[in-house]
């Protein structure tokens, strides 16, 4: 399998001439990434993961603690507790480079950057809990796209959700190639 980087890095190892090298073409993605994101990491926002292939930025992703009420929670999710706030891990931005979005070539980025994502959400659940891990798409089509990587809409909002003990069954169906740090 080919693997969309060589290794994830931290943004705040790059340079300010590698940050403003990048663009997704998405004008809200770009704007978050040139103005907003080395700020929201480096104050404890949202940590910012940036995949490399050799020195060029492929795409990026975030990720911070979060919660949602169980009120916005189908039943079948709330734990019988439907006031109870339920920890989870926001995928708040993830970004593809313009030219390497939709090349099945390069090993998918955007598919291997959101498994990647969801793996580090794993991740820190064991470390510090969380039973879901959230997300927001910018538009209907992502919004399909990440149903057809498992998330479900919450009922009345834009916001779509994995309980974690689907993202580990997930992780093992992947399998490990995607997850190069």
């Amino acid at each position: 399998m080919r693997v969309a980087w060589d290794r994830i890095i931290p943004q705040t190892n790059l340079t300010q001439d590698a940050i403003e090298g990048f663009a997704s073409g998405n004008p809200e993605l770009d704007h978050f990434w040139l103005d907003k994101s080395l700020t929201y990491s480096k104050i404890g926002m949202c940590a910012v993961h940036v995949a490399m292939k050799g020195e060029d930025i492929a795409g990026f992703y975030t990720i911070s603690p979060s919660v949602i009420r169980g009120v916005g929670l189908p039943k079948s999710r709330q734990a019988g507790k439907p006031t109870m706030a339920h920890p989870s891990w926001l995928i708040g931005e993830l970004a593809v480079r313009k030219d390497l979005r939709g090349k099945k070539e390069n090993g998918s980025v955007g598919a291997a950057l959101l498994c990647h994502a969801v793996h580090m959400a794993c991740d820190l659940s064991v470390m510090a809990g969380g039973r879901l891990v959230m997300l927001d798409p910018l538009n209907d089509t992502l919004g399909k796209w990440y149903e057809d990587h498992g998330f479900l809409r919450l009922p009345d909002a834009k916001t779509m959700f994995m309980p974690l003990r689907n993202a580990r069954s997930y992780m093992e169906q992947i399998g490990e190639p995607f997850f190069v740090f």
